[in-house]
């Protein structure tokens, strides 16, 4: 799955607007342009087609965090971008919804998807720890769809 159709996905699911998320992006980024967004936003057959990179997506996610929680005040450093796999998307998902693992649970129950605390706690762990699961597409896919729901 790219980072293209996540955001797409959670723009649908939290029902943002595009105006909406122009402003998140900018709130990590204010050089983020509406014409930025609006070719991250089209399709891969579409001219001007933009793939959203590692970067983009933080800078997406990091916004919604502010967007949903309010900035913190702290003035914030550009460290490097970590590969933003499905288990980083999901964890600043869970910051920016300041969601609870019972939440969680019960938005994968909705899903279709059912776990127990035992089965969610590993795609939270840090890759490399014994117990780490990664995330597939699937279960991000449906717990960014449960995310209707809210």
């Amino acid at each position: 799955m790219t980072h293209n159709h996540t955001i797409k996905m959670i723009k649908d699911a939290l029902k943002l607007d595009d105006a909406a998320l122009l402003n998140i992006f900018r709130l990590a980024d204010p050089q983020v342009g509406p014409e930025d967004v609006r070719d991250i936003l089209k399709d891969e057959s579409e001219a001007d087609f933009v793939h959203c990179s590692d970067e983009g997506i933080a800078l997406f996610l990091d916004g919604l965090i502010i967007y949903k929680r309010g900035d913190n005040g702290k003035p914030r450093i550009q460290a490097e971008v970590p590969e933003m796999t499905n288990n980083a998307i999901w964890k600043k998902l869970r910051i920016a919804l300041e969601l609870k693992e019972e939440d969680i649970l019960t938005l994968m129950k909705k899903s279709g998807m059912a776990m127990t605390p035992a089965e969610l706690t590993p795609y939270f762990r840090k890759e490399g720890q014994r117990n780490f699961k990664r995330c597939n597409d699937k279960t991000l896919t449906n717990f960014i769809k449960a995310l209707e729901t809210v």
